[in-house]
């Protein structure tokens, strides 16, 4: 055993021992000690340390400090670290903590056992932080230390601190080329510890492995792969082992094949094309992935990794080098046949469907039916064409077995299957609608113009059809809707031409279905010629069907001719013709056939998708510009209806305050006269000491007999004819508001807005005229009571010369004089303002109810304005979400027209 292998285990006392192992190390080293320090130069240094070892051995702490304090030789810095040992034992964490740290020393081995002394401490002291930092600063010091690395390990993984042991297994791989360190890093990353880990951090172990081991290699690399997958690092992954893999060239200049890892490279590329992800991210990092994958790729799998070179190129104009081109198109057209390429183009065409359905640019009902067609390979679909509209019309219905289409009239696209029952649905891009009968189908197709985003999906009961499991497909006529038949040509598997037999083939016509060949060179094309009456003129038309037939075998050699008459038709005759249609076209072919044709329509539809966006665009501004055109709207008509409310306001208040007035001014008039025809009561009998009394009694009771039984019925008729004059008014406005009410609905296209006001009102008028004219008891007023100067003298004087009883003739003419030529001003305005306190009440309450009447307008109004502003802000912001941020859309058209691409290439002329 080494003195530093002593010094750590504290048995450097057994130097000491000699002979003396069988006794106590206390009395061998005492006497040792005695004998050492009788010398003239003692070195007691070196016994005191061995001393202190024994003592704390013996768990005497304070003894082995007390000794350990004395040491001053070279063996002082481990005598400290000693020390700070036994504080440890005695818990006292900060005296040790001071001790270790404050040692100085050259010795490699007593560092790195301070570093892990302090580990220790800082563990029993809960401080993970620290004890995280020693053992870290132990490994960086010597990693060759005994054991250090595999405590380091231990304490990372009872600490679940991934990062530090990844980090601790990545450098003892780098540092040793260790293949147990790669081992163990490879259990980390399979843990999936490492997905939260920058990639960069193993580039370098990588690299080394690269050289030390390539199965190992990789291993790793699959193994790092599936753990970023689908992680924030992902990216960056990708780009370290693209760097990493276009560094490490062979000596002939290529890279290794890799089976495995052109596997995960194919894998991940499919993720890129189906994943959430940007155009600008994907354009950084596939270029160089596709290099990397190409070359890294057997030639026997190099068909997907050549096609999706080719696609991105085409698609992002990646100007590929000409000879990689040329290697990829070797590779795409010479390889074997794609299997999965119906169902991978399904796939693409239902992701399609959702996230469209998703961000409202849904696919209209024709594509989706088109597509779903193409998938039913049970049955092969046969297109009729012809500039022949008459005898077409009768080929079709001899081979379904009825009558479905009149002749000598154009026909839109109809498609006829086979079925159980009769059922008709005309297809559109809106909808797909049911019709009933055969008749209402003919009925239909009377209507307008031929519409060529319209499909008639036709199913009837047909021998024919179902024995020779054929669908029909009819096109109107040949040259003057071309395009209807060019846009539904890659529905066909194969094309029927019917030709006129008493009418040579022209030459537009051949140029047309030369055309349709071009557009699709597989496409079987045979010819049937018809003759719809009795042929009275063979000779002639065989003469013109051989003429015909000159031009069919020169542009089209492998096309067969059918000759039928409208009277000869019969099921035996179809047969041979069935089996042309089908003759050649395995399950195989049909299949592949039928990939590219739902391969045109994903295109049609990423086309439709597009230009569905911008019409999306178009009609938001458009009704963005028809809402701010209804907010105008809105608020005038609400202008006009305040303006309308404060002149029926004005009009009715009016009309009651006229009627208010005139009773007013009557009363003015009749009730002074009233008053002074009350002088009658006064005569030479009368007593004149009491008879202002009478005379005020008489009045009272007079106004009272004229204000009920003449004033109160009038005003109660005046009020009635104000009630119905003012309904007039307000019927008026509410037609007014009827009509708005109309117009707004026309442009709502519903029956949104309905202005309609409260009539109830004119109820409570009625009643509210029948409470204010009704009897009332009136204040009696002190008309001759009053102490005015010329009442109190005539009252004096009667009461005095009543009590006198003389001639009473002057008196009773004074009095007399004095009623008949009084003014009664103050009592008129009196009985006035008595008579008309509630009219005056109810007139003050009338602006208030005449508004209650608009309220429901007005609320109706106010809140279909909000409404309408609230639609503009929504739309407004998604359309600058729409403007701001194009790549929401382009983006994933973009891969979605990568995909499609991609598919093109990989069934490419096979």
């Amino acid at each position: 055993m080494t003195v530093e292998q002593q010094l750590i285990n504290k048995s450097y006392y057994e130097t000491f021992m000699g002979d003396y192992q069988s006794s106590y190390p206390i009395r061998v080293l005492g006497e040792l000690f005695v004998h050492e320090q009788q010398r003239e130069q003692p070195e007691l240094s070196f016994i005191r340390y061995a001393q202190g070892e024994v003592y704390y051995l013996s768990n005497d702490y304070e003894a082995a400090i007390f000794k350990w304090e004395k040491v001053e030789n070279e063996l002082k810095p481990w005598a400290q670290k000693n020390i700070a040992d036994a504080y440890l034992e005695l818990q006292m964490y900060a005296e040790a903590e001071h001790v270790y740290s404050s040692i100085i020393t050259t010795s490699n081995t007593l560092t790195s056992e301070i570093s892990l002394k302090l580990h220790t401490l800082y563990i029993d002291q809960g401080n993970t932080q620290l004890a995280n930092k020693a053992i870290r600063d132990a490994v960086a010091f010597n990693p060759d230390y005994s054991n250090v690395t595999k405590l380091a390990q231990n304490y990372f993984e009872e600490q679940e601190d991934y990062f530090s042991m990844i980090e601790l297994a990545k450098n003892e791989a780098v540092r040793l080329g260790s293949i147990e360190w790669y081992n163990t890093l490879m259990i980390y990353i399979e843990e999936g510890w490492a997905k939260s880990i920058n990639p960069d951090l193993f580039k370098e172990p990588l690299l080394i492995l690269y050289q030390i081991d390539l199965s190992h290699f990789e291993s790793m690399v699959q193994s790092l792969w599936m753990s970023y997958k689908e992680e924030e690092y992902y990216f960056a992954w990708i780009t370290v082992i693209n760097e990493i893999l276009v560094g490490e060239d062979d000596e002939d200049n290529k890279l290794r094949k890799w089976e495995k890892l052109s596997e995960l490279y194919k894998k991940s590329y499919i993720d890129f094309l189906h994943g959430p992800y940007s155009i600008k991210e994907l354009a950084k990092l596939v270029p160089i992935y596709l290099h990397v994958w190409k070359h890294i790729t057997p030639d026997n799998e190099a068909m997907f990794v050549s096609a999706a070179i080719l696609s991105w190129n085409e698609v992002f104009n990646g100007d590929i080098p000409i000879d990689i081109a040329r290697q990829c198109e070797q590779h795409v057209l010479t390889d074997r046949l794609y299997e999965n390429g119906l169902e991978d183009s399904l796939t693409l065409f239902d992701d399609i469907l959702t996230w469209s359905n998703q961000h409202s640019l849904h696919v209209g009902n024709r594509l989706k039916w088109i597509v779903n067609e193409l998938t039913t390979l049970q049955t092969q679909r046969v297109l009729i064409a012809s500039a022949f509209e008459n005898g077409k019309a009768t080929f079709i219905n001899s081979l379904v077995g009825d009558h479905v289409l009149a002749e000598n009239r154009s026909t839109p696209f109809v498609v006829f299957s086979n079925g159980e029952k009769k059922e008709i649905r005309e297809v559109l891009d809106s909808a797909v609608k049911e019709i009933s009968s055969l008749s209402e189908f003919h009925q239909t197709l009377s209507f307008g113009s031929i519409d060529t985003n319209t499909i008639f999906d036709f199913k009837l009961p047909s021998t024919f059809l179902q024995q020779h499991q054929i669908t029909m497909m009819n096109t109107p006529g040949f040259l003057s809707h071309n395009q209807m038949l060019l846009k539904y040509l890659p529905l066909a598997d194969s094309l029927i031409y019917v030709l006129d037999s008493s009418n040579i083939l022209t030459e537009k016509e051949v140029e047309l279905l030369i055309k349709l060949q071009e557009r699709n060179p597989s496409l079987p094309v045979h010819f049937v010629s018809m003759t719809v009456e009795r042929d009275y003129y063979k000779d002639i038309h065989e003469e013109t069907i051989a003429d015909t037939k000159v031009i069919i075998h020169k542009y089209f050699p492998n096309a067969r001719i059918f000759s039928y008459t409208k009277h000869e038709m019969n099921k035996s005759n179809f047969y041979e013709l069935a089996n042309a249609v089908k003759s050649g076209l395995t399950n195989k072919k049909l299949m592949h056939e039928r990939t590219k044709k739902i391969l045109y329509y994903i295109r049609e539809t990423i086309t439709y998708i597009l230009q569905k966006r911008i019409e999306n665009e178009q009609a938001l501004t458009n009704e963005i510009q028809s809402q701010e055109e209804m907010v105008s709207k809105l608020n005038g008509a609400i202008n006009q209806l305040s303006d309308i409310e404060k002149e029926k306001v004005q009009v009715i208040i009016n009309m009651f305050r006229s009627r208010k007035e005139e009773y007013r001014a009557e009363l003015e008039d009749n009730i002074p006269r009233i008053l002074k025809e009350c002088s009658n009561m006064i005569s030479e009998l009368s007593d004149l000491g009491t008879i202002h009394h009478q005379i005020n009694e008489e009045m009272n009771m007079r106004i009272q007999q004229y204000i009920e039984q003449t004033t109160l019925p009038k005003l109660r008729n005046s009020i009635e004819q104000w009630v119905e004059m003012s309904g007039e008014v307000l019927r008026d406005s509410q037609e007014f508001l009827t009509e708005m009410s109309v117009e707004f609905n026309k442009i709502y296209e519903e029956e949104k807005v309905k202005l309609e006001c409260d009539f109830k009102l004119l109820d409570d008028w009625r009643r509210d005229a029948n409470r204010l004219a009704v009897k009332t008891n009136f204040t009696k007023q002190n008309i001759f009571l009053r102490r005015t100067p010329s009442q109190m003298m005539l009252k004096s004087a009667g009461k005095l010369f009543g009590m006198l009883q003389p001639n009473n003739e002057m008196i009773y003419n004074k009095y007399k004089n004095f009623v008949e030529n009084e003014d009664y001003v103050d009592v008129t305005d009196a009985f006035t303002n008595q008579l008309l306190e509630r009219f005056n009440w109810f007139e003050q309450s009338l602006a208030e109810e005449i508004s209650s009447f608009f309220t429901q307008p007005h609320q109706v109004l106010d809140d279909s304005l909000q409404e309408m502003i609230q639609e503009i802000d929504q739309n407004t912001e998604t359309l600058m979400n729409m403007r701001s941020n194009p790549q929401l859309v382009d983006d994933p058209v973009s891969l979605f027209t990568l995909r499609h691409k991609l598919q093109e290439w990989l069934i490419k002329n096979k």
